[in-house]
């Protein structure tokens, strides 16, 4: 198929496809005689990205030690000035995808490096799931008493004490302690708009006096400062750099698929078409990455000198990165399985502190271990299950409905790709859903369906 693109840009190739594969997927996307790119053409597309085995495949695995290279050169610079710097490796679980809602003309999207043209993951990006994992778990856990509270008459829900934490952390402490002893004022700059039932617009919610008196504590106060300096807010910028993500190693490329069976209702701007079974599944192909692994690179670049307490601080900021990897995951479509990682046992942060203080050799050149070593004794976060202890939690409560089945079977295809120990998990829920409320289905399910059920099952 043609492909649209400058002469001179196609004079200079020779005919040839360009080597750089962001130059590749973003613009030299082939089309029909009438400039469209549909389906099958998509899906062809993406699968001409490079094999295993290819010489295309070679010289992305070269870009790769290429890329290795200069990032350790980066990593062992920016290190020289500071002992607060660490490395380590994680894999993921499954399948990868970053950048997939980016403005494209496929519709979908994935995001790479511009100069290389290897997928990565930007150190925004990092930095993002470290903020959304102390909103979502490191804070909360201050205000448990607001929910043990069974007069909890003012109806506060973990959603509006992640949308208030969300913005104080935005605003900054400096600023907010400016405005506690201005009456209403706090009040006002950390309502939220939560959607209700009710109100799908969302309804204006002010934090309430129980909030303010945990939030203006002492205890509090001393980790959301902790947050502030390594994350930064509006007013100053974050004391740890999060350096861009690349993979150690070639992957493989997949073409995965999202199937809306409502995409007339999704479409239907004046609310008179229903989500109803009778409109056709519209197939939208988007790239993932597969088996990959990444080097995840962070440095301390602390304006005070308490060596003890920018310790204490480093240590927390590759703890809450690491735990952000495991149980939120990277990218987009974490809700059903993607992007989450496993970090091997020695390259993993403590969950406590042991005694001490950060120390790393500077000319440490190992980017599958991790240079932190110690730090002060701190009591452990509480960590919440994750996925797959999630999906067997969910398979357990699911009944022998036909919808339940389905989703059933979701877990039982993401379940074929899990590491040994997480498959096992997975392989006990499954084998009490048929033997209980999904008997009947299983018993009259096909050869194909039982027989991936059962690959599963041979974890037991």
């Amino acid at each position: 198929m043609p492909v649209l693109c400058p002469k001179d840009t196609k004079d200079a190739l020779g005919g040839k496809k360009p080597d750089n594969l962001s130059l590749l997927f973003n613009y030299f996307i082939p089309h029909n005689r009438d400039y469209k790119f549909d389906t099958d053409e998509k899906k062809l597309f993406f699968n001409s990205m490079p094999k295993t085995g290819t010489q295309e495949y070679k010289q992305m695995e070269i870009i790769i030690r290429m890329v290795k290279e200069r990032l350790d050169n980066a990593y062992s610079l920016l290190s020289e000035n500071t002992p607060h710097h660490t490395r380590f490796t994680a894999k993921t679980h499954w399948r990868l995808i970053v950048g997939l809602g980016s403005a494209d003309i496929k519709e979908t999207s994935m995001t790479l490096h511009h100069t290389y043209g290897i997928p990565y993951i930007p150190g925004s990006g990092l930095k993002g799931i470290t903020r959304a994992w102390v909103i979502q778990e490191v804070l909360p856990k201050h205000f448990i008493s607001i929910f043990s509270n069974l007069k909890n008459s003012n109806k506060i829900t973990i959603n509006h004490i992640w949308g208030f934490l969300d913005k104080a952390l935005a605003i900054g402490s400096k600023k907010i302690m400016e405005m506690k002893d201005k009456q209403g004022e706090v009040n006002e700059s950390l309502s939220v708009m939560i959607k209700t039932k009710s109100n799908q617009k969302g309804e204006k919610v002010k934090p309430t006096d129980e909030f303010l008196n945990i939030f203006f504590s002492d205890p509090f106060q001393d980790e959301f400062r902790d947050a502030e300096t390594i994350l930064g807010s509006q007013g100053e910028s974050g004391q740890v750099i999060f350096m861009d993500s690349f993979p150690t190693k070639g992957f493989k490329f997949t073409t995965d698929i999202m199937n809306p069976h409502y995409g007339e209702y999704y479409g239907d701007d004046k609310n008179k078409i229903p989500p109803s079974d009778c409109q056709n599944p519209v197939p939208v192909n988007f790239l993932t990455i597969e088996n990959g692994e990444f080097v995840f690179c962070l440095v301390g670049k602390f304006r005070k000198s308490d060596d003890n307490k920018n310790g204490i601080l480093f240590f927390k900021a590759v703890q809450w990165l690491q735990s952000a990897l495991e149980n939120l995951g990277a990218g987009a479509k974490s809700a059903v399985g993607y992007g989450y990682f496993k970090i091997p046992k020695e390259n993993k942060v403590n969950q406590t502190m042991p005694t001490g203080i950060i120390k790393s050799s500077p000319n440490s050149s190992s980017s599958s271990s991790t240079s932190t070593k110690t730090v002060h004794q701190q009591p452990s976060h509480s960590s919440p299950v994750n996925s797959v202890d999630q999906w067997c939690s969910e398979i357990e409560s699911l009944s022998g409905t036909d919808n339940a089945w389905n989703k059933f079977m979701e877990y039982v295809k993401d379940g074929d790709s899990l590491l040994d120990a997480d498959k096992k998990k997975l392989a006990k829920a499954i084998d009490s859903y048929i033997k209980g409320n999904g008997k009947d289905k299983y018993e009259k399910s096909g050869g194909k369906t039982k027989k991936r059920i059962n690959k599963i099952l041979k974890s037991l």
